[in-house]
């Protein structure tokens, strides 16, 4: 192994308290994004789990089978395709994690955290860290969720 991924690896696994205190700070707002999504997700309609993890959310569209064959939607893997072609929307279908294809469920992840720059990236964390409401902060400074839930809000309309 190069030397640098030696010096990573051993500095990551030091228990270096800077560490630990931002792995903790970046999974406390993946879960609020988790969050947030899931709760405009399930206002919507959609049926879905509560998430237990950081990142991923795993909502059925079952119950609109019916819309979603007169679509051509017979599958998971439709359903996937089409979010994406139509709406931009990547996920992957229920399938690849074992579920029957006809239940239409898909995953989605939350984990995308709007922090292309080093600048933005020290934006986000500075505004989390003024002890903003979790809505506000997922509201005004994640524009790429936001986007997302546009797009399946958009899809979900079609629906009802």
């Amino acid at each position: 192994m190069p030397a640098p991924f030696q010096v990573a690896g051993e500095t990551a696994f030091s228990h270096n308290q800077d560490i630990e205190a931002y792995i903790q700070l970046c999974t406390e707002i993946h879960s609020i994004r988790t969050r947030y999504a899931y709760d405009s997700l399930k206002k919507k309609g959609l049926e879905c789990p509560k998430p237990t993890g950081a990142f991923y959310i795993y909502p059925s569209f079952k119950k609109w089978s019916e819309q979603l064959n007169a679509l051509g939607i017979l599958s998971c893997s439709s359903l996937a395709d089409h979010l994406l072609n139509e709406y931009e929307i990547a996920t992957l279908p229920g399938i690849a994690f074992g579920d029957d294809p006809e239940n239409l469920c898909i995953r989605l992840s939350t984990s995308y955290l709007d922090m292309e720059t080093d600048e933005r990236a020290q934006h986000i964390l500075d505004t989390f860290n003024s002890d903003i409401d979790p809505k506000t902060f997922m509201k005004d400074h994640h524009p790429r969720i936001n986007h997302f839930l546009s797009r399946m809000n958009d899809f979900l309309s079609t629906l009802n």
